[in-house]
C-alpha cells in the first residue's frame, strides 16, 4: 500500500485504469467521418469543402480539425481519429487527476467516475470533438478559479483564451466557463480590455474567416438543426428525455453531476460554484435544444467539469473512502464501462437516442477491428463500391442519410446529397420534411424532402427546381458557397438573403427518399 501511504504517486494507477477502460471501449463514430471527407478534400488541395467545388463548414469544431488534419496527414483516417482522440484523453485525464489533491480517496473517487462514467468512456474516443474539449475545460477551471478571486490579469486573459478555444472546438460550450469569465470581467471594469481582445481574437479570426469562405458565420449543422420549425417545447422534451435516457443506461453519471456539482455548490469558493453554473448553464442548454441522439454525448463534458469542480472538495479519511464506497455500486450497473463485454449487445432506444457505441462498435471498435473475421459497416463497402464505379464511369450524384462512412469511402466523385441537411447548405435552409407520425421524429435527424428538379439541378449544373422561390434561394446559396470570395454579387446575397434568420420556403412538390 506504498501508493495509498504516498497518495503523490496514488495518480498513476488510477490514470492507467482510466484509460485502460478508455482503450477497451475505443470506437470512431460516423459523424466523425463526416469531418474527415473534409480534411481528406483539405489534404488533396480542395480545400475546406465536403463536396467539390462547394464551400460547406460541415464540421461545428474548427479547432478539433487542426489535430484531426494532422493525423489524417500521417495516418489513414480511422487511425487518425482514434490515435488523436486517445492521445487528447490520456492529457486530459492526466492533467485533472494532477489537480486533484494529494490523497488517495480523492483521486481514487476521481478515477472511478471516470472509469465508470459511460459519458466519459464512450466519447473520450469516438472521432469526435470531446476530448479536447475535456481538456480545455480542465485547463480552464484553474484559471478561473484564480480569475474569480481578485483582479489577477494574466489569469483573466487565460481564461478568455481558453474561452475562445472552448467555442472553437464547439460553440456552445462557451457556456461552460462563461459565468466565471462574465465574473472577472466585471470585477476587472475596462483595465484589460486590450489582453482581452487579443485573448478573443482566434474565435473573431475564425468567424471572419467563416464569413468571408463560406458565406456564413455559423457551421452548416447550426442552420440544419436550429431551423426545422419544431416548436420549443417539443424539443424541451427531447432534452428530458436525453437525460432519461442517461439515468436509465448510464446513472452513474447523473449520480455523479448532481452529487458533484450540490457539493460545489454547498461547499467550494466563488470560483467553484461560478463552474458549477457554468456546467448548468450548459445543462439548461442540451435540454433546450433537444438533447441529441447519442446518449451520454453532450454530457461527456460537464461530468469531466463536475468531477474537476469536486474532487478537490473531498474529505480525507474515512468519510473520503466512503465516497469511494459509494462509487462502487456503479460496477453492478448493467453495460458500465469496466465489466462489460469486448463485444458489447446493443441495447433498444429510447424515444430515438441510442447507445451509439455498441450500435458501431462491432464495425469499427478498435478491439473489434483487431479480432479474426472483422467485418467493415456497410455503409463503408457501399462508399468503397461508389468509388470504384466513378473511377470507372465518371461523377455521380446519390442522396444519403448517414454521410458519414459513405461520403468518406466514395470519395470526391461522388457528389452527396445530404437529406439531413448537415452538409447541405441548400436544404439546411428548408424546413423540416413533415414526418407521417407526428411524434415520431427522431432528434439530430431532421429530414428533408427533396424539392422537384433539384437532383436534375445538382447532376446538371442548371437551376430546374420547379418551385420559383426555392429557385431562387438555390441561386443565393449557390453563389455564396461556390462564387469568387470577394464578387460584390455574391456578398449582396449574403447579406440581403441568406443571413435573414427567416429567410426559409415550403419544399414544393413531391418528396423523394434517400438511395
Amino acid at each position: 500500500m506504498q501508493g495509498v501511504r504516498n497518495p503523490r504517486w496514488w495518480r498513476l494507477p488510477a490514470f492507467l485504469v482510466v484509460m485502460a477502460v478508455v482503450v477497451k471501449a475505443a470506437w470512431v463514430c460516423d459523424d466523425a467521418f463526416i469531418s474527415l471527407r473534409t480534411v481528406d478534400n483539405l489534404l488533396h488541395g480542395r480545400g475546406l469543402v465536403w463536396n467539390p467545388g462547394e464551400r460547406v463548414q460541415v464540421f461545428t469544431h474548427p479547432l478539433w480539425l487542426a489535430p484531426l488534419t494532422a493525423a489524417a496527414a500521417l495516418a489513414p483516417a480511422y487511425w487518425a481519429a482514434l490515435t488523436a482522440a486517445l492521445g487528447f484523453s490520456a492529457a486530459a485525464t492526466w492533467l485533472l487527476l494532477r489537480r486533484v489533491p494529494d490523497h488517495a480517496p480523492a483521486i481514487t473517487a476521481a478515477g472511478l467516475a471516470l472509469a465508470l462514467s459511460r459519458a466519459h468512456v464512450d466519447f473520450a474516443t469516438s472521432g469526435l470533438e470531446n476530448p479536447l474539449a475535456a481538456l480545455l475545460v480542465v485547463l480552464a477551471l484553474p484559471a478561473a478559479a484564480r480569475a474569480a478571486g481578485g483582479a489577477d490579469r494574466r489569469a483573466l486573459v487565460t481564461l478568455a483564451l481558453l474561452t475562445s478555444l472552448l467555442a472553437l472546438t464547439r460553440l456552445d460550450l462557451v457556456l461552460v466557463p462563461l459565468p466565471a469569465l462574465a465574473w472577472a470581467v466585471a470585477r476587472s471594469g475596462r483595465r484589460h480590455w486590450r489582453a482581452l481582445l487579443a485573448a478573443v481574437s482566434p474565435l473573431v479570426a475564425w468567424e471572419v474567416f467563416s464569413l468571408v469562405y463560406f458565406g456564413f458565420p455559423l457551421p452548416n449543422t447550426a442552420y440544419a438543426k436550429l431551423g426545422t420549425g419544431i416548436a420549443a417545447g417539443e424539443l424541451a422534451q427531447r432534452g428530458w428525455w436525453y437525460l432519461e435516457a442517461s439515468l436509465r443506461n448510464d446513472p452513474l453519471t447523473i449520480a455523479v453531476l448532481a452529487a458533484g456539482l450540490g457539493l460545489a455548490i454547498a461547499r467550494g469558493d466563488r470560483a467553484r460554484r461560478l463552474g458549477a453554473a457554468g456546467v448548468l448553464l450548459y445543462l439548461a442548454y442540451v435540454v433546450r435544444i433537444g438533447g441529441d441522439f447519442m446518449q451520454g454525448r453532450f454530457l461527456m463534458v460537464p461530468l469531466v467539469a463536475t468531477v474537476a469542480l469536486a474532487a478537490p472538495l473531498l474529505p480525507r479519511g474515512r468519510t473520503g473512502w466512503a465516497v469511494v464506497v459509494a462509487l462502487l455500486p456503479g460496477l453492478l450497473v448493467p453495460h458500465n464501462p469496466v465489466t462489460a463485454p469486448v463485444m458489447p449487445r446493443q441495447e433498444p432506444w429510447f424515444h430515438g437516442i441510442a447507445d451509439e457505441r455498441t450500435y458501431y462498435y462491432a464495425h469499427t471498435g478498435l478491439l473489434a477491428r483487431l479480432r479474426p473475421g472483422f467485418q467493415e459497416h456497410e455503409h463503408v463497402v457501399a462508399g468503397r463500391q461508389a468509388r470504384a464505379i466513378t473511377e470507372q464511369r465518371g461523377n455521380a450524384y446519390h442522396a444519403f442519410a448517414s454521410i458519414g462512412f459513405y461520403g468518406y469511402h466514395a470519395g470526391p466523385r461522388v457528389h452527396v446529397i445530404d437529406v439531413l441537411a448537415l452538409a447541405d447548405p441548400f436544404l439546411a435552409r428548408l424546413p423540416m420534411a413533415t414526418p407521417r407520425d407526428p411524434g415520431g421524429w427522431r432528434i439530430g435527424h431532421f429530414e428533408r424532402a427533396l424539392p422537384d428538379g433539384y437532383r436534375e439541378t445538382i447532376a446538371g449544373g442548371r437551376n430546374v427546381i420547379a418551385d420559383p422561390q426555392l429557385a431562387r434561394l438555390y441561386d443565393d446559396v449557390r453563389l455564396a458557397t461556390t462564387g469568387p470570395l470577394l464578387a460584390a454579387e455574391r456578398w449582396r446575397a449574403i447579406w440581403g438573403k441568406l443571413n435573414v434568420a427567416d429567410r426559409r420556403g415550403s419544399v414544393g412538390g413531391s418528396s423523394s427518399s434517400p438511395d
